[in-house]
């Protein structure tokens, strides 16, 4: 093999004189092979360029064999890379830090911007190929290119989910967010949270329906810049309706939720316990406004805190059981007008309704009153549950409709109904699609239920939705 190397050598030296010597030789296969098979242990051929070079494209990875001054030749090093960017980390820290070579590496293998060193590592043409690739090379980039918007856009264009990589200053800019949630909106929780501020990042970030989040939106992933904008915009969301586990949410998300999220609290006596244990008074003292603990739960808790020692939430729940007490009517009176209430008896209503203010703030006897007669609803603005979704599902679907009386919704203007309420208000009785919100009164389900329970609305309607077969079909019924 030592002498076909030589041939070859030899060979090629003839082919270099026949061509000047101004270009770089070109070897037919078996030359080339001759160079391969010996190249490894060869110094003469390891300091030859032209022999270097050919062998290089062909096998870049035997760089590590080149000799020491070719290892400083771009020519030599631009035959590897281009073939396997990885070839990089053989050449001279020179040639690592040439901006041509850096780039040139990179584009045919991204991870290679491991090997770049000196001002190749900043140069703008080596920091977006490697945010061209999309890739986890990105990582790599130093601090300064990670806060760029223009990189961070390059990166999102190849692969969305890229923008991760970049600092939260970046992922919670407008543009940012909107290019990653237009080409996959699974990137919403890998954004910043100052994206959720602007109103076109939200409406690509949260499906919404009937004018409140869609079901099945939220979840523990989501992030608590959502949760955030939701509370600086007075929005809710119905809890059973989402996937959020407040038993396993992180402290900070689980402080917006518990503002923001209405209706039961699942596994609320464990939750409960859970802060008591982690001595949390923050948390504890907003389970408490929220109205979720019950006058057991607050006993029980401030016992369990006495025992154990827990000096924060001792005082909170302490307090709190004395001013449930002091509210709270004696348990006899209680306990006798739940059992009126259960039975759906009007004079049960009746005595709700003369002692209200002693029971405004107990959930139980509300929701009670509203189930054996949801007229009442109006009745009720100055309990803290007026208003939440749950207890006006309860009045639509309890209440008995009298002709003598106003239409329900007439009195609650200011309560705001979901698409679901709005038809069940129509199906009940029509006349309530005149105190519909204007969005609801152009909806053909809604249109069509109130149709159906008064005639005379058909013909205030458009001729489009007079035209609509669903809602005729309920004219001609």
């Amino acid at each position: 093999m030592a002498q076909i190397a030589t041939m070859c050598y030899n060979n090629k030296i003839e082919n270099a004189a026949k061509s000047g010597g101004g270009r770089m030789a070109e070897f037919g296969t078996r030359q080339l092979n001759g160079f391969i098979a010996e190249y490894p242990t060869s110094e003469k051929l390891r300091n030859d360029k032209d022999i270097t070079v050919a062998v290089l494209r062909k096998m870049p990875l035997y760089a590590e064999y080149v000799g020491e001054e070719l290892k400083k030749d771009a020519d030599v090093a631009l035959a590897a890379v281009r073939s396997d960017g990885r070839a990089l980390r053989f050449f001279d820290a020179s040639i690592r830090s040439d901006k041509t070579v850096a780039v040139a590496a990179v584009e045919n293998f991204y991870k290679s911007y491991a090997f770049v060193s000196g001002k190749a590592r900043t140069s703008a043409e080596v920091l977006i190929a490697v945010a061209k690739s999309g890739g986890d090379a990105i990582e790599l980039l130093p601090k300064e290119a990670l806060d760029s918007v223009k990189l961070c856009l390059i990166a999102i264009e190849r692969n969305p989910k890229a923008v991760k990589y970049f600092s939260e200053r970046v992922r919670g800019t407008e543009r940012v967010a909107k290019a990653a949630l237009s080409k996959d909106r699974t990137t919403v929780s890998l954004l910043g949270q100052d994206a959720f501020s602007s109103d076109e990042v939200f409406s690509l970030a949260v499906r919404m329906s009937a004018g409140d989040i869609a079901p099945r939106v939220l979840g523990n992933d989501t992030p608590v810049g959502i949760f955030y904008a939701m509370e600086a915009r007075g929005m809710t969301f119905n809890l059973a309706s989402q996937n959020v586990n407040l038993f396993t949410l992180d402290r900070e998300k689980l402080k917006v939720v518990l503002k923001c999220a209405r209706g039961a609290i699942p596994r609320k006596n464990e939750l409960f316990r859970k802060y008591i244990e982690l001595d949390d008074k923050e948390i504890i003292s907003m389970m408490i406004d929220s109205g979720a603990c019950s006058p057991s739960m607050l006993a029980d808790g401030a016992a369990y805190a006495s025992k154990n020692r827990k000096i924060r939430v001792l005082p909170v729940l302490l307090n709190a059981s004395h001013n449930n007490r002091k509210r709270t009517p004696v348990n006899a009176e209680r306990i006798s007008l739940i059992k009126s209430l259960k039975r759906g008896s009007a004079l049960g209503v009746e005595r709700f309704l003369e002692h209200k203010e002693e029971y405004a703030e107990d959930k139980e006897i509300v929701f009670l009153a509203v189930i054996a007669d949801g007229r009442i609803l109006p009745r009720l603005k100055d309990s803290k549950y007026y208003g939440c979704e749950e207890l006006t599902d309860l009045c639509l679907e309890n209440y008995v409709v009298k002709n003598s009386d106003d239409p329900i919704l007439k009195n609650l203007s200011d309560v705001k109904l979901t698409k679901k309420q709005a038809r069940l208000a129509c199906t009940k009785d029509g006349r309530n699609y005149f105190w519909l919100p204007e969005e609801y009164k152009t909806e053909r389900e809604v249109v069509a239920a109130a149709v159906r329970t008064e005639k005379e609305i058909y013909d205030t309607l458009s001729e489009e939705l007079k035209s609509d077969p669903e809602v005729y079909g309920m004219y001609r019924r």
